[in-house]
Parts: structure tokens; C-alpha cells; sequence
């Protein structure tokens, strides 16, 4: 295998309620807030990356997305065929099966979580960064010019009091958001948030909408660009308020809280934005 291991998801099947933070400190001492907040994101540099992504429930997977913008529908025509498809019908499961995912210079494999025997080996020029998408299902590859989308196979559909689980070949789809040097990826409160440095352009949408992606296409987003393009990063809150970083080309230099946008969809830019506060304040990026 060439190259060397960048990141490694773990797609779960199963549903499971919303990972519980570790409790804070009583005590608390001025000025290190902000080391304790890098820590939790540096000490796991030292071993693989992994994510446990919990499954989209079947309300989650019947939710409609919009039909996507005429640039958005370009950026789904330029992803090319999609790589490793499967025609045969999807395997009901007697139960859960996780799937592993981690990305080489030249593709990204998919192994089974409890065999760690390979499933798929998707080819893919590059040595490209993968990040769960937030809906269980689904991860974003950040390759040229956009964040394509890789069905890892694996989920779980909740009805009621129980769940179906299935199983497919994974499949590097042909969707994608476009994205000028596509950056990172955050998931928070149900929403998952794009950063593209070579623009600045932030884009979000409900996690969940990723859904059945052969039907509805690409979720409805909002988007905002920010002032200058630069390697940042962007969190939506769970009241719709944007935390994003303020930078240029050369180093990013402060974060702001931004207002909710005005409405929603791709109509959305930085002038529905009003900017809150600002903070210069930062820590500093362990990638």
C-alpha cells in the first residue's frame, strides 16, 4: 500500500445518542482554556485518527434535499463516473456492521470495523483527506476541486423501537461540492460546514439530508464567503449563528460570531451576515 496513512473512519451502522463531552474542571485558572482546547484535538495525533460516525435513523434518510444549483449540478457532472458501483439490490443485515475507511496516496479503502477485511479499494489520484460527512453513512473526500462523496455502504434505518441494517458496495458517487482547495469539514448540531481556503467560502447543510443520495441529490445548503480566502475553518451553532475564522493568505488572525443568515440556500452570502464580536484570540492549529 503507497503512502502513508492519513485518516481513519469508522462507519457505524449503529444509532446511539449524541456523544457526551467530558465533564469540565471546577476549577479553572485564567489562560488555559485555550491549551485545553488544543490538547483535545493534538494528543490523538499520536495514533490513527478515528471517528465513530453514528448511522442516520430512517426519518434521517427520507428527508428531501433540494434539487442543487446550476454550479452545484456542474460539480456533480465534472466528479466523473462513479468508481466501484454495485447493481445488485442492498443485503439486509441481522444486525450492525461497522466499516472502516482510511485514505492512501492513490485511493481510499473500506474494510469491514470487525474483520478488517477490505471491502472496496476506490481508486483516486492524490493523496486526498477524508471526513466522516455526519450523517453515519456517508464521507467527504477533499479532492481537487471539491468535496466529493463516498457511500461507505453501511447503515442502519430506525423504525420506532427498532432498526434495519444494510449493507452495499461502496461507491465514490458522482456528487460533489464544488470547492476552491477544499479545506476542513465540521460537523456540529446536526450540521455539517465546508470551508474552502481557496475562496473562503463557507457552505452548510443538515447532516441528516445527505440521505438517499441516487434520489434527492446534494442537501440544500447556505452559504458565506469570507472577507479573504485563507486556510480556515467554520462552525455552525446550533441556533444557526456561524463561528468562522478571519485570515488571508498568510495566517489566519482572528474568529468571529457571525448572525444567522437571512432565510436559507445558496442565495445566502456574507452581507446576510452580521458580524457579532470578534476575537484575535486564537489557538494554534495542530494541522
Amino acid at each position: 500500500m503507497a503512502g502513508s496513512l492519513l485518516i481513519m473512519i469508522i462507519i457505524s451502522s449503529m444509532s446511539s445518542k449524541r456523544p457526551v463531552l467530558p465533564a469540565r474542571s471546577s476549577t479553572r485558572r485564567p489562560g488555559r482554556a485555550i491549551a485545553s482546547f488544543a490538547r483535545a484535538f493534538t494528543q490523538p495525533l499520536a495514533r490513527p485518527h478515528a471517528v465513530r460516525l453514528v448511522a442516520a435513523c430512517g426519518a434521517a434518510l427520507l428527508l428531501s434535499g433540494c434539487a442543487g444549483s446550476p454550479g452545484q449540478e456542474a460539480a456533480e457532472s465534472s466528479a466523473g463516473t462513479p468508481q466501484n458501483v454495485e447493481t445488485a439490490e442492498p443485503a439486509e443485515l441481522r444486525a450492525p456492521k461497522p466499516r472502516l475507511a482510511y485514505t492512501y496516496e492513490g485511493g481510499i479503502r473500506v474494510l469491514d470495523a470487525g474483520t478488517l477485511e477490505s471491502v472496496a479499494d476506490v481508486e483516486l489520484d492524490g493523496y486526498n483527506r477524508i471526513s466522516p460527512a455526519g450523517d453515519g453513512r456517508h464521507v467527504l473526500v477533499a479532492a481537487g476541486d471539491s468535496f466529493r462523496v463516498l457511500d461507505a455502504g453501511a447503515w442502519t434505518e430506525r423504525h420506532g423501537d427498532h432498526g434495519h441494517s444494510y449493507a452495499a458496495q461502496p461507491t465514490l458517487t458522482a456528487h460533489a461540492f464544488a470547492a476552491s482547495k477544499p479545506g476542513h469539514v465540521v460537523r456540529h448540531a446536526g450540521r455539517t460546514v465546508l470551508f474552502s481556503d481557496g475562496s473562503g467560502k463557507v457552505e452548510s447543510f443538515e447532516s441528516a439530508a445527505l440521505g438517499e443520495l441516487s434520489e434527492d441529490g446534494l442537501p440544500e445548503t447556505v452559504t458565506y464567503t469570507a472577507p479573504e480566502a485563507h486556510h480556515g475553518v467554520a462552525v455552525e451553532l446550533e441556533d444557526g449563528k456561524l463561528l468562522v475564522t478571519v485570515g488571508d493568505e498568510d495566517a489566519r488572525n482572528a474568529v468571529a460570531l457571525l448572525a444567522q443568515a437571512v432565510g436559507s440556500g445558496r442565495k445566502e452570502t456574507g452581507l446576510e451576515r452580521r458580524e457579532i464580536l470578534r476575537s484575535q484570540r486564537l489557538p494554534r492549529c495542530p494541522w
